[in-house]
């Protein structure tokens, strides 16, 4: 039995197991699917209805798109995460741009970014140009 298996003939009765075990897997595997291996096929194949596997609806996960952020209302809060966003972006950016990265909208909230702009660029932690505010890199 062993050599019909390809198993060496002097295995022992957990190997043995082992590889039936797995065997016995791969056919209830094949045998939901659709598939059945006969052993006396002139036999068995006409004894035996063969039902087609029946689809499985699964529930698909919705991720919801990623809001952007509150802008915060705090100075230090906003003023860090304005530097954060011209950090990442790397290139010079208006404060309407900047404005669109935060939830909600309006001149007002434009206004805010500009003033706390002005008071990062006397701190030198900002610098505006003619294509935008930026903050420099620092060694």
């Amino acid at each position: 039995m062993a050599k019909a298996y390809g198993w060496p003939a002097d295995a022992d009765e957990a190997t043995i197991v082992s590889g039936l075990t797995q065997l016995n897997r791969r056919r209830a595997e094949e045998e939901t699917e659709g598939r059945v291996r006969f052993v006396r096929p002139a036999y068995q194949s006409g004894k035996v209805r063969i039902i087609a596997p029946q689809p499985v609806q699964t529930e698909a996960v919705l991720v919801s798109p990623p809001s952007r952020p509150q802008l915060p209302e705090e100075p230090g809060p906003l003023a860090s995460a304005l530097l954060f966003r011209l950090r990442r972006a790397g290139v010079p950016m208006q404060p309407e741009h900047l404005a669109a990265a935060f939830e909600g909208g309006g001149r007002r909230k434009t206004r805010t970014i500009e003033h706390t702009l002005a008071v990062l660029a006397v701190s030198g932690a900002v610098q505006h140009s003619e294509t935008g505010w930026f903050a420099p890199h620092r060694a």
